[in-house]
């Protein structure tokens, strides 16, 4: 599939589940139930790693993401920050793990997007919070 084709595919995605977001939104609101987060940059990421292969069973998953192009998603572009302007994330595969349990409610297809932390957990560089990239998680289809 082409990128631009792609594209759009994640786009619409992005659209579709922002609208069902919504209307649970507001169903939520209705029963005093916390509200589902509605973020443009996750959905976008979750759009584009539906429309991407599936990786094949028994390949190690950080390994195959950086080889075949999956799709990185920062963390701290989907949380809200804190009163001191900080993500004090640094675990952000759990972040993204609740997330997505949350949206797979709303759309099953989301059920099969799995996710790896872009470093190995225990590094000295995945702990630095100066690292950029110990905030980024792979998204990609299991």
């Amino acid at each position: 599939m082409s990128t631009k084709a792609s594209k759009a595919k994640a786009q619409a995605f992005a659209k579709m589940i922002s609208t069902k977001i919504g209307t649970a939104n507001k169903a939520n609101a209705k029963l005093g139930v916390k509200r589902i987060y509605d973020n443009k940059v996750l959905n976008l990421a979750i759009g584009a790693t539906l429309a991407t292969k599936a990786m094949p069973k028994g390949e190690n998953a950080r390994l195959w993401c950086a080889t075949n192009g999956a799709v990185v998603v920062d963390v701290r572009d989907i949380v809200h920050e804190n009163k001191r302007g900080k993500v004090s994330h640094l675990r952000p595969e759990n972040t993204v793990r609740a997330r997505l349990e949350k949206l797979a409610v709303l759309d099953k297809r989301i059920a099969k997007i799995a996710y790896c932390r872009y470093l190995t957990n225990g590094t000295p560089s995945a702990n630095d919070a100066s690292n950029a990239d110990a905030y980024k998680v792979y998204l990609y289809i299991a």
